[in-house]
């Protein structure tokens, strides 16, 4: 409505956690561990949910913290 550009990086978090919270379940109903562990791979549904949230948080410090401000404190 206002054309915020804030607001739609905001989104993009918003669609971001999802997306990472997606993954770690598909992952984990897939049972993809057991699978990669049988192979003696080892690499886990929390090995998902943080390397999600890691390319997650770097999403938010390039993206989101450019278009922070703070208004001037009034008078």
């Amino acid at each position: 409505k206002f054309n915020n550009s804030l607001d739609v990086a905001l989104l993009g978090v918003w669609g971001g956690l999802f997306v990472i919270m997606l993954a770690y379940w598909l992952y984990n109903k897939l049972g993809i561990t057991q699978k990669l562990w049988a192979k003696r791979i080892w690499f886990s549904q929390n090995d998902v949910l943080h390397i999600g949230l890691i390319l997650w948080v770097l999403y938010i410090a390039a993206v989101v913290t450019i278009r922070v401000f703070d208004y001037p404190a009034a008078a």
